[in-house]
């Protein structure tokens, strides 16, 4: 009879777990799924337009909704002229770009030089302090077994010395009175 009782109530803890994990997750899924009346107003919305202004340097293009004129103006008109530039000697920018490579890779060459002493000193440094700490444990370590040696020879040495037996005196309470406390003798 009590192991009838023991598996109804097994039973029914998992039948309890079972619903409430079946009911949370149709609440999330809820959740997650937008509402039907949401999904409608969206609908109903129009997207934002976007709109793209030509430049204010080029002229201005007539409307393609207007009627195109049939006489067509000359091509000179239709673009705007290039600008000229007057051209320079190529040499003397090549010259000054060549010089201005030429620095630069010297700066690298010795940026690079500068970092790859400073990595040395940094590791001269390292090996310094580790030298350092090696030394200072090591004499830690001879101290350290220099007195364990000690303590043992003064062992050895007090075991090798004869026992001397111990004296037992009483003390007269005639001469010092007691005294009582709190709680008496």
């Amino acid at each position: 009879m009590a192991s009838t009782g023991f598996f109804a109530g097994m039973i029914t803890a998992g039948v309890l777990l079972g619903a409430g994990f079946v009911g949370g997750s149709l609440v999330a899924q809820q959740m997650l799924e937008p509402a039907p009346e949401a999904a409608a107003a969206a609908a109903d919305q129009l997207p934002p337009a976007r709109v793209v202004l030509p430049p204010l340097t080029a002229q201005a293009a007539p409307p393609a909704s207007a009627p195109v004129e049939t006489s067509a103006p000359p091509p000179a008109q239709l673009q705007p002229r290039p600008q000229l530039i007057p051209a320079k000697d190529d040499s003397s920018e090549r010259a000054a770009e060549k010089e201005k490579q030429a620095r630069s890779s010297a700066d690298d060459e010795r940026q690079a030089r500068r970092a790859e002493q400073r990595e040395a000193e940094a590791a001269e440094r390292r090996k310094k302090r580790y030298a350092e700490r090696k030394a200072k444990r090591d004499a830690a370590r001879g101290k350290q077994q220099e007195q364990h040696l000690q303590q043992q020879h003064q062992l050895r040495e007090a075991a090798q010395q004869p026992r001397r037996p111990g004296v037992m005196a009483f003390d007269d309470e005639a001469q010092h009175p007691s005294t009582t406390g709190f709680f008496g003798n």
